[in-house]
This record gives C-alpha cells, sequence and structure tokens, in this order.
C-alpha cells in the first residue's frame, strides 16, 4: 500500500485541518502517513487522533527550513517525541522570525505591485501570524487578480532571487538534524531536486548531512520528475540513506501530487518506514 510522508495542513501553508487530511490518506488507500508542517508540530494530535480512529499508522513529522550556502534547504524530521522540550523551543526560534522576513516581502510587494496592506491580507489565509509565508501571500495575490495562479507568483515574484524574495534566519542543518535526533527523530533532505545546486554543492549537502546524522533522502516526491525517482534512489545508496517518499501536499497548487497517491519507490532502496512498520 502506498505512504505518504510529506504533507501539509492548515496549521502551516496547506488549506486542510489534519484530520481532514487523516481522511483523505485513508480514501486514496494509503496505510502509512506523515503530517509535516513548516516549522511547526501543533497539528500532530489532531492527525495522530484522527489516523488510530481509521486503522493508518501516523508518523511525527514536521519541515525544517535551513539555509546552507545561502540557499534554503529544507529538512524533513519523522518519528521524533513531539513532546521534547528542545525541539519545541528549537522550532519557536525559526517561527518568530517568519514575521520580520513576512514584512520585509510584503513592503517589496508593493512596491512591485501598488497594492495596499499586502501583509495584511496575507494574514487571512494563515491560522497563527507565526506561520505567515510565501504561500499566504501567493493565495493572496492569486485571489486579488495580481497573478491568475500560486506557481505564477513563485514564478514572478517570491521564489529564491525573485523581485520579493527575502531570505529567512534558518537553522543550520547541522542545528535541525541534532535537535531531530535528540528528539528521537530521523532526518531527511527534503526534495532534493528542487534546489538550484551545482554537483559540487549537492556533494557538500550530502557530506554535511551525513556528517550530522542525517539519514534519509526523498526520492519519489511531487516536485520530481518520473526520471528522477531512480537518480535519487542511485544517490540514496551511493550514500547510504534510507529512501522516503511523500506528495509534499498542500491542497493549493495546480497540478500538485495528490496525497495518499504516491508512486511507489523504485525497488533497490531500503525505505525510511522500515525503522517504525513491518
Amino acid at each position: 500500500m502506498s505512504k505518504d510522508l510529506h504533507c501539509h495542513s492548515n496549521v502551516s501553508d496547506g488549506i486542510y485541518r489534519p484530520s481532514q487530511l487523516a481522511h483523505m490518506v485513508y480514501e486514496h488507500g494509503a496505510d502509512t502517513w506523515s503530517l509535516t508542517d513548516h516549522d511547526e508540530i501543533m497539528g500532530l494530535a489532531e492527525a495522530r487522533q484522527a489516523s488510530e480512529s481509521l486503522g493508518l499508522t501516523f508518523i511525527n513529522g514536521v519541515e525544517i527550513s535551513c539555509l546552507f550556502m545561502d540557499k534554503t534547504v529544507h529538512i524533513v524530521g519523522l518519528g521524533f517525541d513531539d513532546q521534547h522540550e528542545g525541539l519545541k523551543q528549537f522550532l519557536r526560534s525559526i517561527q518568530e522570525d517568519r514575521i520580520r522576513r513576512a514584512k520585509l516581502m510584503a513592503e517589496k510587494l508593493e512596491d512591485l505591485i501598488h497594492i495596499p496592506h499586502i501583509y495584511q491580507g496575507a494574514l487571512q489565509y494563515c491560522q497563527r501570524e507565526l506561520q505567515i509565508g510565501r504561500v499566504h501571500f501567493a493565495r493572496y495575490l492569486t485571489d486579488k487578480g495580481c497573478v491568475e495562479h500560486i506557481n505564477e507568483a513563485f514564478d514572478r515574484y517570491l521564489a529564491d532571487g525573485k523581485p520579493a524574495y527575502v531570505p529567512g534566519k534558518w537553522a543550520s542543518i547541522q542545528e535541525a538534524v541534532s535537535y531531530l535526533k535528540q528528539a528521537g527523530g530521523v532526518a531527511v533532505i527534503a526534495h532534493p531536486g528542487r534546489y538550484a545546486l551545482t554537483k559540487m554543492e549537492f556533494y557538500a549537502l550530502c557530506l554535511t548531512f551525513k556528517k550530522s546524522g542525517g539519514q534519509g533522502i526523498e526520492v519519489v516526491t511531487g516536485s520530481h520528475r518520473k526520471e528522477l525517482y531512480r537518480t535519487y534512489a542511485e544517490i540514496a545508496n551511493e550514500w547510504g540513506f534510507y529512501a522516503s517518499c511523500g506528495s509534499d501536499y498542500h491542497g493549493i497548487k495546480p497540478y500538485e501530487m495528490m496525497i495518499g497517491k504516491v508512486p511507489a519507490l523504485p525497488s533497490h532502496v531500503t525505505p525510511i518506514w522500515k525503522l517504525w512498520c513491518e
């Protein structure tokens, strides 16, 4: 049966409640899943409770924003203790910088598009100010008619290096992996095919991650083309990483992979869920 170890709820930048996602996973035939909201674990209890009622295997998850070589890289954490105080405080420190960053992005967008009160507009799309991010701005710009869809908002304004982009004061790879390990979890490089890294930079990322105690890499994920599945399967084996997979479902982007309908991993890798599931 399918596994989905990467998706987002309205606790961060998705649109569905954690319990709704659990029901979608069940309806789509998957048996194991993880909620991996950005720098946030508040939705895990609801997701776990709903999963238990449906007979699903639920694995605690989070997606941590990191900075590597001046580029944003995401590390997914799986299987950790969500009551670990050190991890909770670490995630809180990342969240607090989101407000500073978001206000600067709003100022840039107002200068570019000539629409006032963009920060307040984006706030309408997130549950808590501490979680405000680029997707919330993209949703606001789409609904205002400034762009046709969310991807266009990123392509024109919000993606790394675009006119309204503001880098976050994110964690280092070493910090993210360390706190996840302290909480009994496993660290995974999220959607490696998305990063604009040279071969040498990607080698340095894998080396830093491995030396820090990282253990996994996403092989099958929503932003990977099918031909990349084998590429990252080979990289997983080369570095001795467990292979992970996940839709990265948010519920808002056109043509995104549907939650619970993640293609199978290539047969020659070691699935990361072997750590928790028979």
